[in-house]
């Protein structure tokens, strides 16, 4: 027996003993692969510095109102006690204004222009002209005209030209706020809007089931209050948040424009019309006027699918920055004519695409007047929907 455990020690040293020669004869020969990496030291140039790349030093400047938005003109409709909102409505062109009691700041759909008139404090001769009747047009379109040989869309606003809109409007009962039956000027277009107060903050709805078509006209999009939570080149220290990749922040700022548009969760694939560009990931928008004091953010509850975002910064020939959603019911489309696709020609959508307009306005102050604030309150509004986020 003992025998046995020397053959088999010995056979143990002898494997032990090739296993070594082995190893040391092929760590000898070894030369390392590696790939030759390039150090630079060049920093970024100043724009980059000055992008959303790096985080940028906040102004905290105190902002106590927008000069450019008063309640002047308008009707008290009533103070939501769940939000401590108040809505305001202009009785003859339906543009709105909130107030949170909270703070006092002013929100509004479109601009006073007061700062057009010499005599006023904010007069400034340089300041370019503006279209008064498209700032305060409530709503906008655009449609096309079937009776043209030519498939193009075309833009019309609740004031347009020499032209005016007309509207019923009848206040609720139940709730703060109102709805107004619009007929547009030169279409003849009609639609139903809905605007009130709950312990969500304030909606805006647009149902389906009330957009018509009115003989050759045919709707294209819908943009409401397109100059809500405008400001005015830098004056406001703050930013507007797009829903790009992880979230984008542009600052307002005097040196740059900048302008934006992208459709929410890509484009519609049934019109063949595919991009590289990456889409929009959430429903939802959002600016701060005052970082850490005033913020208004947007929560599209439905029609995203359908819908745009649009940032409009100053320019040469506008002074205010706007962010706003258009949503789409009509688009061209290529049809093949045969198999090859060399024989095409352009249509237009027969049916409109089926979705309710509705998208809530959330008015935040303090800590939750920041892009932080925005997520916690997107998180927030989904679990409440039933969501485990």
């Amino acid at each position: 027996m003992l025998s046995k455990y020397k053959v088999l020690i010995a056979m143990l040293t002898v494997v032990i003993l090739l296993f070594t020669g082995v190893t040391y004869a092929y760590l000898k020969d070894y030369t390392p692969a590696f790939d030759n990496v390039d150090v630079t030291n060049i920093p970024p140039i100043a724009s980059t510095l000055r992008s959303n790349r790096y985080t940028q030093q906040d102004d905290l400047t105190l902002v106590s109102h927008n000069p450019y938005v008063t309640l002047t003109d308008h009707e008290f409709l009533g103070t939501d006690t769940d939000t401590n909102l108040s809505l305001y409505v202009h009785p003859e062109h339906l543009s709105l204004r909130i107030v949170n009691e909270s703070t006092g700041y002013i929100w509004g759909s479109n601009m006073d222009h007061a700062y057009l008139d010499p005599e006023s404090p904010l007069y400034d001769p340089s300041n370019p002209q503006t279209n008064i009747r498209q700032d305060i047009s409530p709503v906008s379109i655009s449609f096309y005209n079937t009776s043209q040989t030519t498939m193009v869309r075309q833009t019309e606003y609740f004031f347009d030209g020499a032209f005016d809109g007309s509207f019923v409007r009848q206040d609720f009962d139940d709730r703060i706020g109102f709805r107004a039956n619009i007929r547009m000027p030169r279409s003849g277009i009609r639609f139903t809007l809905s605007v009130y107060l709950d312990q969500n903050g304030l909606n805006i709805e647009v149902p389906f089931s009330s957009v018509q078509d009115s003989g050759n006209f045919l709707i294209s999009t819908i943009t409401v209050y397109r100059n809500f939570g405008l400001t005015t080149r830098d004056l406001i220290p703050g930013y507007v948040f797009i829903p790009d990749g992880i979230g984008a922040l542009i600052r307002y700022d005097e040196a740059m424009s900048k302008n934006f548009s992208k459709r929410f969760y890509g484009p519609d694939l049934t019109l063949n019309t595919p991009t590289l560009e990456r889409y929009l990931t959430a429903g939802v928008y959002g600016t701060v006027q005052g970082i850490g004091q005033n913020a208004m953010f947007t929560i599209l509850e439905s029609g995203a699918a359908n819908g745009s975002l649009v940032y409009q910064s100053h320019s040469p020939n506008v002074i205010f920055n706007k962010l706003y959603a258009t949503f789409e019911y009509r688009d061209r489309y290529i049809q093949k004519l045969n198999a090859s696709g060399t024989s095409t020609i352009e249509r237009i959508q027969e049916k409109k695409n089926v979705f309710d307009i509705h998208y809530i306005h959330k008015f935040l102050d303090g800590d939750d007047a920041t892009y932080v604030g925005f997520s916690n309150t997107y998180r927030e509004h989904l679990q409440s929907k039933g969501m485990n986020i």
